[in-house]
């Protein structure tokens, strides 16, 4: 006969075990084998000096299967398999003032949104403009990225480590330099890359940027549609050449004339198309909802609707923290709650298997692709490419001009980022001129409009335009800085200090003219 209490006892046990919720950690993991990542840093550099599309575009496309290929993990509650990418670590990896870097082996099953960075950046090209758009952002580092960011780098054998996930860190590594250090030895150490050979892989550091939409989890919800500088609201008169070339073209997604209409109540099946007269009329509502919280503003301004499953693009269902993370961003107009979608219209994927990094950028594109394939489009799309990932436009930018030795330019941006306001002639910029500039002083401001303060290290302007290639290891602009290996993520991402702690003056060189 079992005794009574013992069995109370143990049937309590197992209530409380069973009822513990398990920790919600996710294991970071690299691409696995397949994908072509990482490849040979010398190929590479030649199809970049030769402009050799034929063989840049396929090894992107590659790129994009890889970091969604199953992770082998699941959304905690959802069950549904997480990809590649979303395993890895975020900016968790830049810890508050005088608190701990936490263990890059593991990360919390949570995303932290924020407006994206360069949209509030102070190295943008005049007064900071607050978005009437919908998009949140993150960032993202693999493995390898998230071991650089979080190790001490000594710049001589023996002497201090810097750390490049805390401001006060790196205002002492710019402050060290000697007042005739070159302008090219100024400089962070480069991030990892390890060439492939015979029984090795080979490894490089990775950085993404995903851009994300809220979808409603029970109602069909607009999210805007890239159709080129045509597509938005006046382009006829404000995006013609000369105000393209006078930095007043800008057309954000808040402009855009089509939207489309993303159901999660629709068969996953279900083909993308035009909306129909019933479908428009549903989300009518919803986007006055969603526009009246701007009034003479427009957040949406669609004319011209498609209709989409939910299964068209990439997502995950937000937890109730989640959602009250989304809606602590400057978003308007929708409130998230536990179960809605986040669905990731963007991303920005860069590569150290370059020197200066290879740089690819990958937009929701359902339908056509925008007119002239600008800036990117489907075209050459790999076998590898599969699902929602096949409605995903791209460009890239593996070299500032069309080759080595040519004097035209690349243009590749990613429209749901680059039209903002705060970045200069956006329209006609490239990831790898852009980035090449990310560069740290020693001096301190404050980016708070109102108390508490939230001192950050000053960086210099984003390119003030893109009309010809910079010699990044001669820019006169970088004086008194210290680069970043292309890295805007070190100058913007540490967390900010509450006092400044040495009241150095600005540097000369901050902003565009």
């Amino acid at each position: 006969m079992r005794h009574p209490v013992r069995t109370l006892l143990l049937t309590c046990v197992c209530i409380l075990v069973a009822c513990k919720p398990r920790d919600p950690w996710i294991t970071p993991t690299p691409i696995p084998p397949g994908y072509d990542f990482p490849g040979s840093r010398e190929e590479i550099q030649q199809w970049a000096d030769a402009w050799n599309t034929a063989r840049i575009t396929p090894k992107a496309w590659n790129l994009w299967a890889g970091l969604h290929a199953d992770s082998g993990q699941a959304y905690p509650g959802t069950g549904l398999p997480m990809p590649v990418w979303d395993t890895w670590n975020g900016e968790e990896l830049f810890p508050a003032p005088d608190q701990p870097t936490p263990d890059v082996s593991r990360r919390k099953a949570t995303h932290g949104f924020h407006g994206p960075r360069q949209f509030h950046h102070p190295a943008g090209s005049g007064p900071v403009v607050t978005p009437t758009d919908q998009l949140v952002s993150f960032n993202k580092f693999n493995p390898e990225m998230a071991a650089y960011l979080t190790q001490g780098h000594p710049v001589a054998p023996g002497g201090p480590a810097f750390f490049y996930n805390r401001f006060t860190s790196l205002a002492d590594l710019n402050s060290q330099w000697p007042a005739n250090t070159p302008t090219a030895q100024r400089t962070v150490q480069q991030a990892p890359y390890t060439a492939p050979s015979a029984g090795n892989r080979g490894s490089a550091a990775m950085e993404l940027k995903p851009v994300l939409y809220l979808v409603k989890k029970h109602k069909p919800t607009p999210v805007p549609v890239w159709r080129g500088l045509a597509g938005s609201v006046n382009s006829d008169t404000t995006c013609t050449p000369e105000q393209q070339e006078a930095d007043k073209c800008h057309p954000t997604p808040s402009l855009w004339l089509t939207c489309a209409i993303v159901d999660p109540t629709a068969p996953a099946d279900a083909p993308i198309t035009e909306a129909t007269a019933e479908q428009i009329q549903g989300v009518e509502p919803l986007i006055d909802q969603v526009n009246s919280a701007h009034p003479g503003s427009a957040i949406l301004s669609c004319e011209h609707y498609l209709h989409a499953p939910l299964s068209a693009l990439y997502s995950f269902q937000m937890t109730a923290d989640e959602a009250k993370a989304f809606n602590s961003t400057t978003i308007e107009g929708l409130e998230a709650e536990a179960g809605d979608y986040a669905v990731l219209t963007a991303m920005h994927v860069n590569t150290k298997e370059l020197v200066n990094w290879t740089w690819q950028t990958f937009w929701w594109q359902p339908g056509s692709d925008a007119p002239d394939d600008f800036p990117g489009s489907k075209k050459g799309m790999t076998d590898k490419v599969t699902g929602a990932g096949r409605n995903y436009a791209m460009c890239t930018a593996y070299n500032q001009t069309q080759g080595r030795g040519s004097s035209k330019m690349t243009v590749c941006f990613n429209p749901y980022l680059e039209t903002s306001p705060n970045i200069p002639v956006g329209v006609q910029s490239n990831c790898m001129t852009c980035h090449g500039t990310a560069a740290v002083a020693s001096a301190f401001a404050n980016t708070a409009s109102s108390p508490p303060a939230a001192w950050v290290l000053q960086t210099p302007s984003y390119p003030c335009d893109y009309k010809a290639p910079i010699n990044f290891a001669t820019y006169p602009w970088f004086a008194g800085f210290t680069t970043t290996d292309f890295s805007w993520t070190i100058p913007a991402d540490p967390q900010p200090l509450p006092q400044n702690p040495n009241n150095l003056p600005s540097p000369a060189t901050l902003n565009c003219p």
